[in-house]
C-alpha cells in the first residue's frame, strides 16, 4: 500500500462571490460578442494593452474557481 500527502485548499465562496464571478463572465462574453475575437484595447492613461483573444483564458480561470472548491496546491 502506498500513501502520499498533498496540500489542498478549500475556496469558500459565498453567494455574493459566485454572483460577482458570474456577472463578470457575462460582461466579458458581451465584450467579445460586441467587438469580436481579434480586437486590441489600449489604455490611453497607462498604455496597458489587452486583446479580446485573451478573454476565453480569463473565463476559464474564473470558471475554475466556480467549479473547483477544493484544489491541490503544488509549489
Amino acid at each position: 500500500m502506498k500513501f502520499s500527502a498533498m496540500a489542498v485548499a478549500v475556496n469558500q465562496l459565498d453567494i455574493k462571490d459566485v454572483e460577482a464571478i458570474q456577472h463578470t463572465c457575462e460582461m466579458l462574453r458581451k465584450v467579445v460578442d460586441h467587438y469580436g475575437e481579434d480586437v486590441t484595447f489600449v489604455s490611453p492613461n497607462t498604455g496597458e494593452v489587452i486583446q479580446t483573444a485573451e478573454i476565453p483564458r480569463v473565463l476559464g480561470i474564473l470558471d475554475f474557481f466556480l467549479v473547483n472548491r477544493v484544489v491541490e496546491i503544488n509549489t
